[in-house]
């Protein structure tokens, strides 16, 4: 035997197996990255300066979803401003995801209804969802970030 050939082999079953963790970690649904990490996180006087202007603002939302008779969900947000009134012509997008499988990640545009602004989603996986609303009304901008547990299907 060539012992010349025991480090060439051990480098290959190295990389061969990175290469199989790797393709492993990339096929994982629970494996996620937050999208534009680095851009958000180079914006941090902006999240600070749209805190405070949630803050100022004063807006409240509630969150709301419940299953319909056809399986989907229901997701529907009451935006109220600092004294409790309703906020109309608002223009409201969430993005949701369950904080499990991350990497999946619904978005939504919220339209106005009789009781504030509502959407309709497939059937979801249950459990720990976070919601990431964004509304805008005139020249304000609030965002809030909801988390709620769904028991829908698993």
């Amino acid at each position: 035997m060539n012992w010349a050939y025991v480090p060439a082999g051990l480098l290959l079953a190295m990389l061969s197996g990175l290469l199989t963790m790797a393709r492993i970690a990339e096929d994982d649904p629970g494996f996620a990255v937050e999208r534009d990490y680095y851009q958000k996180a180079s914006d941090w006087d902006g999240a600070l300066a749209q805190q405070a202007q949630n803050e100022k603002l004063g807006w409240q939302a509630e969150l709301t979803v419940s299953e319909l008779p056809s399986g989907r969900l229901s997701l529907s947000v009451k935006l109220r401003d600092r004294a409790g009134a309703p906020i109309p012509d608002a223009h409201v997008s969430v993005e949701a995801f369950h904080n499990a499988r991350a990497a999946n990640r619904v978005a939504l545009e919220l339209s106005p209804g009789p009781t504030g602004y509502a959407a309709v989603i497939p059937p979801q996986r249950a459990g720990l969802w976070e919601f990431r609303l964004s509304a805008r009304a005139g020249s304000d901008r609030f965002t809030s970030v909801l988390r709620q547990q769904l028991g829908g299907r698993p």
